[in-house]
């Protein structure tokens, strides 16, 4: 008996020492699997990318930060080494610390000098010695950027 499982890395089949009678995934993700004897499959270690703001909005010759978050999953605990790709070539990116342990965040600083107006389409790429993801995201080089406070009005 075969269990398929796909993912980001593709499909991986994996032998079952016996015909399944039952499946069950439960609220972590492991697959359950029951025929007198009970089996858990766990997904294997990964981590994710998480970048807050996900849309950068910044004026020529400024500076934004920003949060890079990288979560483990399955108990991941490789360093992963962060990029930012599709710069324009007046703006520059910073991110400290680089690499970074899963768990932790990371800062992101963008530095535009002299930068034309536009919208760019960038990526963030995390890295690690086995697994790397990517997570896109937008910068629009705007003539002016208002930092608007709202009212929170409880209700």
């Amino acid at each position: 008996w075969l269990l398929e499982r796909r993912d980001d890395a593709g499909v991986q089949i994996y032998q079952t020492p016996f015909k399944i009678d039952y499946i069950e995934v439960d609220q972590n993700n492991h697959v359950w699997l029951a025929n007198g004897s009970l089996w858990r499959m766990s997904p294997r270690p990964d981590f994710t990318l998480e970048l807050h703001p996900p849309l950068w909005l910044i004026e020529p010759d400024d500076v934004r930060s920003g949060t890079i978050k990288v979560n483990p999953a399955g108990g991941y605990d490789e360093k992963v080494t962060l990029a930012i790709g599709g710069l324009p070539a007046a703006v520059s990116a910073a991110i400290v610390p680089n690499p970074v342990s899963p768990g932790e965040n990371a800062a992101l600083k963008l530095t535009t000098t002299a930068a034309p107006l536009g919208d760019y389409d960038l990526t963030l790429t995390g890295t690690s010695s086995s697994l790397s993801h990517e997570r896109p995201f937008r910068l629009a080089i705007v003539d002016q950027v208002y930092d608007v406070i709202l009212p929170f009005v409880p209700r």
